[in-house]
């Protein structure tokens, strides 16, 4: 396996989604603005002004919503951050190979429709998308699931995906 091909592999546990999410780094009784670049359940990329002085584990605050994430840095550039929650994968309530996957329908504000399974319990399914999706979306659970058997075993606990049905 050549360099390439091994840096295109994906190693994350969750893969992760490009958003553009502005947010707040808590840091003792200041704060510093930042920019999520790109989120999954249990991290994120954020575009900071400096990574200098941003410590090892501090609170996110995300908007919309003012959500606080415990976070702790995993690596660092000079305008740029990673991150993964302090909880670890957030306990989203991860569903096995054979349940019914939550079904998510989002709208943008053009009236476009798009569909998201959230390999999630269903009561925390919106919450999940909607972390992945512009704030001016909106994002309403559906009645209808999505079945995974063995063959179809792409879609992994935690993980949600834009699917088309």
């Amino acid at each position: 396996m050549t360099f390439l091909e091994y840096a295109a592999v994906e190693r994350r546990a969750t893969p992760r989604h490009s958003v553009l999410r502005a947010g707040t780094i808590l840091i003792g009784n200041g704060s510093t603005n930042c920019m999520a670049r790109n989120m999954s359940i249990a991290g994120a990329m954020l575009g900071v002004t400096s990574s200098d002085g941003i410590p090892e584990d501090f609170t996110l605050i995300l908007a919309p919503g003012g959500r606080y994430m415990p976070c702790r840095v995993m690596w660092r550039q000079q305008i740029r951050i990673g991150i993964k929650t302090v909880v670890g994968q957030i306990d989203w309530g991860m569903p096995n190979v054979g349940d019914k996957i939550p079904i998510v329908e989002v709208i943008a504000p053009d009236g476009s429709k798009s569909l998201w399974a959230a390999a999630v319990a269903p009561e925390n399914a919106v919450a999940v998308v909607a972390m992945l999706v512009p704030a001016s979306h909106v994002a309403t659970l559906l009645r209808r699931r999505l079945t995974l058997s063995r063959r179809s075993d792409e879609l992994r606990p935690g993980e949600v995906r834009r699917v088309r049905l």
